[in-house]
């Protein structure tokens, strides 16, 4: 856990391309949903030459400068976008406190592992692709083992003040290599319950987009809630590259 502020996405970037240096890898694959999609973008975006290709389940790209880019979102994607665009209005309070005061709410978490269980969880249950018809139960998703292994990784590492931290070094630390058009040969998996969708003309616009992948179910945490169908979209991307 990093015991000195400023470390935001971009920094733990250039610590992981340092890292992959140090232990040797001249080139390598990345993947990544959540953060860690948001870190691998700056280091597509600062070390291309050192990478094979791109796969993400968290698209980021905002509106293209070009109109017909930018105008060419389809009917399915409006719809889409607009529903996820509701939903999360009611879900974002998270993103304020650990935005602006992660230390206090480190120290209560940490303080309390009910307390723990709770803000983590109901972000499983907030984000999961929640079957039709099962009342908003977890356990048609998730094992009570996966969600509290989930949990006990933060409590006995007491590392969740640092998860929260990263939103509030990301506001204040300034881009020092802004983003541009990523030139790493990209993957991109679409999971209807992901907390926004980027239609798939502004992804091309950003990224050297070569495969893409609207998948039936699953939401933000897809490698832990699709496993299968995460896993196999990964394996056919990179074997592109082969």
């Amino acid at each position: 856990m990093p015991t000195d502020p400023g470390y935001g996405p971009e920094k733990i970037a250039h610590l992981l391309a340092a890292l992959m240096e140090r232990l040797g890898y001249e080139q390598y694959a990345i993947a990544g949903g959540d953060w860690g999609a948001i870190i691998n973008r700056f280091l597509a975006n600062n070390y291309p030459e050192r990478l094979i290709g791109l796969h993400t389940n968290f698209v980021l790209a905002g509106p293209p400068e070009d109109e017909a880019q930018k105008n060419a979102v389809t009917p399915e994607e409006s719809v889409a976008r607009a529903a996820r665009a509701e939903y999360m209005q009611n879900e974002r309070a998270y993103q304020q406190i650990q935005g602006s005061k992660p230390q206090t709410l480190g120290y209560a978490l940490n303080d309390s592992p009910a307390g723990l269980a709770a803000w983590i969880v109901e972000k499983f249950h907030g984000w999961a692709d929640l079957p039709q018809g099962s009342d908003g139960n977890l356990d048609d998703i998730f094992t009570k083992d996966e969600l509290l292994t989930n949990v006990s990784i933060y409590w006995f590492t007491r590392s969740i003040t640092s998860s929260t931290r990263i939103y509030y070094e990301s506001r204040r630390n300034p881009v020092q290599n802004p983003l541009t058009y990523i030139d790493v040969p990209t993957g991109a998996a679409l999971f209807p319950a992901e907390i926004f969708i980027t239609p798939r003309s502004w992804a091309e616009a950003s990224y050297d987009l070569i495969h893409w992948t609207v998948m039936p179910e699953g939401g933000h945490f897809a490698a832990l809630e699709q496993p299968e169908l995460y896993l196999n979209d990964v394996r056919v991307f990179f074997r592109l590259l082969r």
